[in-house]
Formats: structure tokens, C-alpha cells, sequence
């Protein structure tokens, strides 16, 4: 499975070069807290991201998606795609309705509201990455992992966007024209959405 992210950009539709999702990036970025099952399809795979996704994603602005799963064209919620369970490392479970509830909504679902705490707890994490998305590491452990203070999961795609340009030392994401697929320099701010391809 793999992500691209989309836009309008001059009047011309571009998207983003592919971007894997593995394992490895899935344990990467949800810091080691969430159990990430084996999946038997890219369904699962897509309701899990998204169910954790929506959980964190802002009310406004950040990188809209999935669109096509769970969003629309129009960026606005298709519909509720059911409860999924999702375990953590310290052996809790929550069941989480995939559906897009306000982040301080008193009256969204007990397993979503308990999950995104637990989430956006920041704490201090030791992980093997040199830089978690916009956070870089206090310090370089003797055994070569990084020690991070104050850190919390990030929504998905600036994460993958950051591991992806880190692990292919890279400097930004290239973009390409979908009518064509020549590759473009995007120099400004985009307002660009994301979404799955097989």
C-alpha cells in the first residue's frame, strides 16, 4: 500500500511521488504505542491509519485524507466507516468509531476520546529515528538511538513525508503533473489533500 498526496497547483492537478507504508513506518509513527496487527487486506490497513488518523488530525488545516476512503473531493466526511479495535503496548484496547468527531467534542465515543490522550500524551520516547517529524532528539544514545523529550504522535503525513525525505536523504518531496507526469517545482505553500493507491 502506499500514499500520494494531491493538489491544484497553478491550475494544474499535480501529485506527489509514492510514498510506501511499511510496518517499520507504521511502529515509527505511532511512537511504539499501538500494537500494529498483521493485516489480512488493504482495508484493514486503510481503517486502521484513517482510525488513528482522524483521532489527531487538526479541526483545521494540516494535509486532509484520506480522500476517496474516508473524505470526499470536496474534503468533507463520506461517512462513519464502522469501529475498529486497537490495542496499545501497555496492554490496553479501545474500540474507536472511524468517523470525524471535534477534538474537545464531550460526546464523541469513550474509546476515540481515550485513545487520542493517550496519543497526544508527550512524554519521552527513545526511538532508532534521527528526527520525528518536526522534532529532532535531544541526544544520541551510546547505542545509537535518539532520546526525544515532550513528544507526542503526529498526524500521518507530515511524519511519513519527514521519514521518507530523512531515510532517502532528501530535502523535500518531488511533485509531478498527473496529465503528464513530469515532474514540477512547487516553490509556495499548497493546499494539498491525501490519499491511498494500491
Amino acid at each position: 500500500m502506499k500514499i500520494i498526496r494531491k493538489a491544484i497547483y497553478n491550475g494544474v492537478e499535480v501529485q506527489s511521488e509514492e510514498l510506501v507504508i511499511t510496518t517499520e513506518i507504521l511502529n515509527n509513527w505511532l511512537l511504539n504505542r499501538i500494537v500494529v496487527p498483521q493485516f489480512k487486506d488493504n482495508d484493514e490497513l486503510m481503517r486502521f491509519i484513517t482510525a488513528i488518523n482522524l483521532l489527531i488530525e487538526p479541526v483545521s488545516g494540516g494535509v486532509i485524507g484520506p480522500v476517496g476512503f474516508f473524505y470526499n473531493q470536496d474534503l468533507e466526511p463520506i461517512q462513519s466507516l464502522g469501529e475498529i479495535a486497537i490495542s496499545t503496548n501497555n496492554g490496553n484496547s479501545y474500540i474507536v468509531t472511524l468517523d470525524k468527531f471535534n477534538m474537545w467534542d464531550e460526546d464523541q465515543p469513550e474509546g476515540n476520546s481515550s485513545l487520542r490522550d493517550y496519543l497526544q500524551d508527550e512524554r519521552n520516547e527513545t526511538l532508532q529515528l534521527e528526527g520525528y517529524s518536526s522534532w529532532s532528539p535531544d541526544s544520541k544514545n551510546s547505542d545509537g538511538a535518539y532520546s526525544y523529550s515532550s513528544i507526542a504522535v503526529d498526524t500521518f503525513i507530515p511524519f511519513i513525508s519527514h521519514f521518507y525525505l530523512n531515510q532517502n536523504n532528501k530535502s523535500e518531496l518531488e511533485w509531478f503533473e498527473i496529465s503528464t507526469m513530469k515532474r514540477i517545482s512547487i516553490t509556495d505553500d499548497i493546499d494539498d489533500y491525501w490519499c491511498f493507491i494500491a
